[in-house]
């Protein structure tokens, strides 16, 4: 089926150079890593318990970080809570995402749901992101995920006033090899050492929590800038294949906007039957 709007070769993430403010960059990711386990937790316990107070008691008392030092846990802790309370502005909120995980049949698709959350609330990991995409062309199936050109984009940063990363060559690497590391588990990363991305599979939840986070960013005609399937490393050709899969779910619906058929949902897109 090829009715839908077509994307064509515009689909194309922006530049972030020049764009962030320096005080909204972090190396949160040198202090948290994706930690599915620990995120699908702390999601698990907030749906319990509906308050981020009581979560951070329990994630204390019971020692579930057991890293290091108390202090070292409430770093931890305070990452992962704000990438949970970003993302679910455009993601699916934390109760929704704890049942979501639940429902996800391998560790790779409960990465790849994690990630969106990471990517959402980091604005340097989706400034290298962008960087890495926009290399590509729109028919790419491969990616250079080298630690040297990932480190060439960190060197390369400009922050609104022109100014380049405040972050040691050390902090730098580190972050090189956090981001290697996460594409790695979401499957974009075949082994830990390769340096060539691959077109990851995207499993119905993740697919369908993709959507609606490019609807929440975009709007109707989201199918012009999927950011959603974008970030997960999915390129233009593959598009119209999964605007079938979504059009396949009951949560969604099509209907024709300036002679073309546009995707959006009935309502809320991550209430979809588990």
């Amino acid at each position: 089926m090829n009715d839908f709007a077509q994307p064509g070769e515009t689909v194309e993430l922006p530049t972030l150079q020049g764009r962030l403010e320096q005080s909204d960059v972090t190396a949160d990711l040198t202090g948290a890593g994706l930690l599915v386990d620990r995120v699908e937790l702390i999601a698990r316990l907030y749906k319990e318990h509906q308050s981020w107070a009581e979560v951070r008691e329990i994630w204390h008392s019971q020692r579930i970080s057991e890293r290091g030092s108390r202090g070292s846990a409430q770093k931890i802790f305070r990452i992962l809570r704000r990438r949970l309370q970003t993302g679910a502005s455009h993601l699916p909120s934390v109760p929704q995402l704890a049942e979501i995980l639940d429902a996800c049949r391998g560790e790779r698709a409960k990465a790849q749901l994690v990630y969106l959350y990471l990517v959402e609330a980091d604005s340097l990991v989706k400034y290298v992101l962008h960087e890495i995409l926009r290399d590509s062309k729109p028919d790419a199936n491969q990616w250079d995920l080298s630690s040297d050109r990932l480190m060439r984009i960190l060197d390369e940063f400009r922050d609104a006033d022109g100014e380049p990363l405040r972050y040691a060559t050390s902090t730098r690497k580190r972050l090189v090899e956090g981001i290697r590391s996460v594409l790695h588990e979401i499957g974009v990363r075949k082994r830990p050492y390769d340096d060539e991305g691959v077109v990851p599979t995207l499993d119905r939840e993740v697919l369908l929590v993709a959507a609606g986070y490019s609807w929440s960013k975009e709007g109707d005609r989201w199918q012009s800038s999927p950011v959603g399937l974008l970030y997960l490393f999915q390129p233009v050709h593959h598009l119209d294949t999964l605007f079938d899969r979504v059009n396949a779910d009951p949560t969604w619906s099509t209907r024709n906007f300036q002679n073309q058929v546009m995707l959006h949902p009935e309502d809320d897109p991550f209430s979809f039957e588990l």
